[in-house]
């Protein structure tokens, strides 16, 4: 440490410079200035150099130029933690009032001054600056240790946490190189290392082959063989270290090693690291990494644990994967036997020529479905939508296509209403309702067509029908009651009757398309939107007519970027 005496009597100079080396000896080295200009550029090109460090500045007052309170102002304001003395004979009370409070001053002393007064003040001043430098070093040395907690506080992953254990460790001490050795059951799974040549960082893995290249020898001994940390402040002229290859090659300096245990006392990894200047590693800097190592081995666990949990999940993933994956096959499967029960498209074609089907699931297997047959010189259509969809629908949806076919083909029912009240009372039948209180059942729209005279009669459970001729469009309203899904069976249901001509058009069609979420407003397609656009397309072929329908829906849901919230299925013929 510096002591410099600011004074423009020179004898005054010579005498405190000898006093204070007689008293004091080799502990502080003396710079003397005779005014306050040049003293002031001294001590601003020693905090830029950082050659010296000025402790104690010793200054008259009455000097030529600058006086000395003003002088101490400006030095408290270079560095205020400079213990400042004012040391003068002729000082007014206003003078040293302005040091006390604007310069920060140590203390004032009058001249002619006492030696062994003056030897005692320097020494409890240079005590002060040090206990000072010391609290201020250990403030920052806590805040970095903090910062450093926060960053590896985020760390989960292993790489990562490695890298920025390393990279914190060496930076924060300012050390030349660190490397950090990652250890599994006390055996080395990889060293990432940090390196600084010239200020620029170099960051990298080192497999087994470079370590002998990149680290002395004996750390990885160390690692075995002791659990407190190494510090040496000279590794090259230790005994033992010097005769290892790399300290003898790279004359290393300062070393420091430090096991990081896991809780039970296993070495998780090995913290190396080294500088080029002796004595490097001080008792803060000591201090500093042993507190690290206790974050960093805390990020190790909750990284090591991540890991697992990681592993963990992936092995679940893929289980849930595979088990989804069968389950979906199985439904890919059902999909394409409940499509084989629907009617071929040939046989739909020697009925009704003139047709056009929207069919589409919500899910893989579908929930409603469509039914055409000829009985009796009548040709019966359907559309059917029962209770739920995906997996529980398709399962009604066989269900009541096999009772279609066994009430027209085996009991030669071919009267809409009155198949509707026996598919009713075999839903119920089926599902054994009167015990259970089930509520599960169908909605369905369905015509009998005479094919000589076109004399259709038609019945719904819920559904209606529309009945397009001559730009009119006709809603016939179905039954306001369901088959199944009620204690008390239906056996009553409405036909109603309508001659067609060459040219109408007839819809039937379950709700899934009405009540679609879509549009600007996420509003459902309505009855009323999907008439209009029928009626407004109505001039066109029926093909035509259907793929503007189809289009208007598509664009309407993909407005409000919504999926199909309902199975949808609409069957339309032109007679």
């Amino acid at each position: 440490m510096v002591i410099m005496c600011v004074d423009d009597e020179v004898t005054v100079l010579n005498s405190l410079r000898e006093e204070l080396k007689l008293g004091l000896g080799d502990r502080f080295a003396l710079e003397i200035s005779d005014n306050a200009e040049d003293a002031l550029v001294y001590l601003q090109e020693s905090m830029q150099d950082n050659t010296h460090e000025i402790a104690i500045v010793i200054s008259d007052h009455l000097m030529p130029g600058m006086k000395g309170d003003e002088f101490l102002i400006k030095v408290n304001k270079i560095n205020p933690r400079i213990r400042k003395i004012l040391l003068t004979g002729q000082a007014s009370a206003d003078a040293v009032g302005n040091a006390v409070n604007h310069a920060n001053l140590y203390r004032y002393m009058a001249k002619p001054w006492d030696s062994k007064d003056l030897q005692m003040t320097i020494e409890e001043a240079a005590k002060s600056y040090v206990l000072d430098k010391e609290l201020d070093a250990r403030v920052n040395m806590l805040a970095d240790l903090n910062l450093c907690g926060q960053i590896l506080a985020e760390e989960v992953n292993i790489n990562s946490s490695l890298e920025r254990i390393i990279l914190l460790a060496t930076s924060k001490t300012a050390s030349k190189k660190g490397v950090i050795l990652l250890f599994d059951h006390n055996m080395l799974r990889y060293a990432v290392q940090a390196y600084y040549p010239e200020g620029e960082l170099d960051l990298k893995y080192l497999d087994q082959s470079e370590l002998v290249e990149n680290l002395p020898a004996p750390v990885l001994t160390y690692a075995n063989d002791t659990q407190e940390p190494l510090i040496l402040p000279n590794a090259y002229r230790d005994d033992t270290w010097r005769l290892d290859s790399y300290v003898h090659t790279h004359r290393t300096r300062g070393v420091y090693v430090h096991r990081i245990e896991n809780s039970g006392g296993n070495v998780m990894a090995v913290l190396y690291l080294e500088s080029d200047r002796k004595d490097h590693f001080d008792a803060l800097k000591q201090e500093f990494l042993d507190l690290f190592s206790r974050h960093a081995a805390a990020t190790l666990a909750n990284s090591n644990l991540y890991q697992k949990l990681e592993a963990k999940v992936a092995e679940r993933t893929s289980e849930l994967e595979d088990k989804n994956r069968s389950i979906t096959d199985s439904i890919e499967y059902a999909r394409r036997i409940q499509y084989s029960i629907l009617p071929a498209e040939d046989v739909i074609g020697q009925h009704l020529p003139q047709h056009e089907i929207l069919y589409e699931a919500k899910d893989i297997v579908c929930g409603d479905f469509y039914w055409v047959n000829k009985k009796k010189g009548r040709i019966l259509v359907a559309a059917v939508d029962c209770t739920g969809h995906g997996v529980p629908g398709a399962f009604m949806t066989v269900m009541a296509y096999n009772l279609l076919n066994q009430i027209v083909n085996e009991q030669e029912i071919v009267n809409p209403r009155l198949i509707l009240a026996e598919l009713d009372l075999s839903v119920r039948k089926g599902l054994r309702q009167d015990e259970t209180g089930g509520h599960d059942g169908m909605d369905i729209a369905l015509v009998s067509i005479d094919a000589e005279t076109g004399l259709m009669d038609f019945a719904g459970a819920y559904r209606p029908l529309y009945h397009l001729r001559n730009g009119q469009l006709n809603e016939l309203k179905g039954d306001r009651q369901p088959i199944g899904g009620s204690l008390i069976a239906h056996s009553s249901f409405t036909n109603q009757t309508l001659k067609l001509e060459r040219g109408d058009r007839v819809f039937l069609f379950s709700d899934g398309i009405t009540d679609q979420i879509g549009g600007p407003e996420r509003r459902k397609f309505s009855s009323k939107r999907f008439s209009d656009v029928l009626l407004s397309n109505s001039h066109l072929s029926l093909n035509e007519q259907f793929q503007a329908m189809k289009s208007s829906f598509t664009a309407w849901k993909n407005e409000a970027r919504t999926e199909n919230s309902d199975d949808i299925m609409v069957f339309a013929f032109e007679w």
